[in-house]
């Protein structure tokens, strides 16, 4: 009895073992495919991502950020209270 023997009367004789066999083969594919691409990516990418840009670019604190000062403000934002309804005639 060969390997091939052992997977075909394990795996492939049944629809229902065969399909566990492709849903977890999938799963684990998309797993390990998945963490192949990020790591190829953030070799591909080092010095260019955000995470890298950061450390160079410290954010500064709020009191040092606000280098214009706030506009000023209206006193007087309530609108004009009007006694009766105005119509338009046409």
């Amino acid at each position: 009895m060969g390997l091939v023997d052992v997977v075909y009367r394990g795996v492939f004789r049944r629809s229902s073992t065969f399909a566990v066999a492709i849903l977890g083969g999938a799963i684990v594919f998309e797993t390990y495919f998945n963490e192949i691409c990020d790591k190829w990516l953030a070799q591909h990418n080092a010095g260019k991502r955000y995470a890298d840009m950061r450390k160079l670019y410290p954010i500064e604190s709020a009191e040092e950020s606000s280098r214009w000062p706030d506009p000023p403000k209206p006193s007087n934002l309530t609108p004009p209270m009007i006694d009766e309804p105005q119509y338009l005639l046409i």
